[in-house]
């Protein structure tokens, strides 16, 4: 009598489910794209691109994508299916339910609070595959999960809860006018009012507006971007032009008084403030009147007079 086999197990491109599992192991260890490209060419060679492997891997269940970014960004450039979306939206309610990260960034660009870039790709192009497979999981998602998948919605021209479409404004401009913001090339793609896709790249703050435009209403962005600015930890003063242009003179001038760098460490940032005071409606006799703030520094004082006196200046000029 013939000994039964034991069944073999499924593979994925002609590599057994074993090393596949070997590989996710190594994967999981190693946080550049190149790295892992060289470790799928080890083990599968050409018979597979490291998007399509990264996609079998996490589909699996070989491969938790939520700890790294470089596995994040082949999962998006593979354009994910439905098995993919599920796959993903499962694994962002694992992390939330475990309290930890929801991803390991591999750039700089935090979009808000627990959503980085890399992260937010990927749920984009997973997004439009299965909504139902983030929609059914709502009730596992972490706050900044819910906030990042309303981002997405909103993107794709969905409507989502108000509230969520202020939450979403107040993270954009708070990490806008923080430091040097999140603005400079950064792409972030939505669907236009014809149901296009819009391969947006945000480029400084216009470029931001129109993204945020995309998510909620003028008045409301603009007012999400002067409450961050007022908490006065932006490094770029190009970053938030818009909000310093709205604030009272007096205000202004004690944003500027109170920093250690006047006005921020843009190259050029002398430059940017005039063009700031000249889009103000400032009435030339309080630009030459005693500041209602005095900077720390004589340096600082001499460099602020001489902005304001120059801004009144051109204004009579005109």
């Amino acid at each position: 009598m013939t000994k039964p086999t034991a069944p073999i197990e499924e593979g994925f491109a002609g590599v057994p489910a074993k090393r596949l599992k070997s590989l996710a192991n190594r994967i999981g260890k190693v946080k550049h794209g190149y790295k892992i490209s060289e470790e799928v060419a080890k083990l599968v060679g050409d018979a597979a691109t490291p998007q399509a492997v990264m996609r079998h891997l996490v589909t699996a269940g070989h491969l938790d994508p939520m700890p790294n970014g470089a596995v994040l960004s082949y999962l998006a450039r593979c354009q994910p299916d439905d098995a993919t979306a599920d796959a993903v939206a499962e694994a962002l309610a694992r992390r939330d339910e475990s309290g930890a990260a929801i991803a390991l960034r591999a750039s700089a660009i935090d979009w808000m609070v627990g959503w980085p870039a890399e992260l937010d790709a990927l749920v984009y192009r997973a997004y439009a595959a299965s909504p139902a497979a983030f929609a059914g999981r709502a009730h596992r998602y972490a706050a900044a999960t819910r906030r990042g998948l309303a981002f997405v919605a909103r993107r794709r021209g969905e409507a989502v809860d108000p509230a969520a479409v202020v939450e979403v404004l107040a993270e954009l401009a708070r990490a806008q006018a923080t430091g040097y913001g999140i603005s400079g090339n950064s792409d972030c793609p939505f669907v236009d009012d014809d149901g296009r896709e819009v391969a947006h790249s945000v480029d400084r703050l216009p470029g931001l507006r129109v993204l945020a435009l995309r998510v909620g209403a003028a008045a409301e962005w603009d007012r999400a971007l002067l409450d961050a600015a007022r908490r006065n930890e932006w490094g770029l003063v190009a970053n938030v032009t818009s909000a310093l242009e709205q604030l009272p003179l007096d205000e202004l001038t004690r944003l500027f008084a109170t920093r250690s760098r006047m006005f921020g460490d843009d190259s050029d940032a002398d430059e940017v403030v005039a063009a700031i005071m000249d889009r103000r409606d400032d009435p030339p006799e309080a630009l030459l009147g005693e500041p209602a703030h005095t900077p720390a520094t004589w340096q600082d004082m001499v460099r602020l007079r001489a902005v304001y006196a120059a801004a009144a200046e051109r204004k009579l000029a005109r």
